[in-house]
């Protein structure tokens, strides 16, 4: 066993430089495809996509509208 530990290490800065720029490739690849299909599916449901814009809308103009309204009390 004590003979083991004269064995020389590979260099692993090359092989995690590599393994870096894979993993960051098929993450921008990943994204890419993500952003493509979500782009698809919006195009695809106009009408949904619209309607749930208009409910987030609506949502934060109420709160805001609410919590103008609730300040304004306090002062």
């Amino acid at each position: 066993m004590d003979g083991l530990s004269a064995i020389p290490q590979a260099d692993t800065r090359a092989v995690d430089s590599a393994s870096k720029r894979v993993r960051l490739r098929r993450a921008f690849v990943t994204l890419r495809e993500t952003l493509w299909l979500a782009l698809d599916a919006l195009r695809a449901h106009k009408l949904r996509s619209f309607l749930t814009l208009l409910g987030v809308i609506l949502a934060v103009t109420t709160l805001v509208f609410v919590m103008s309204v609730i300040a304004g009390l306090n002062g």
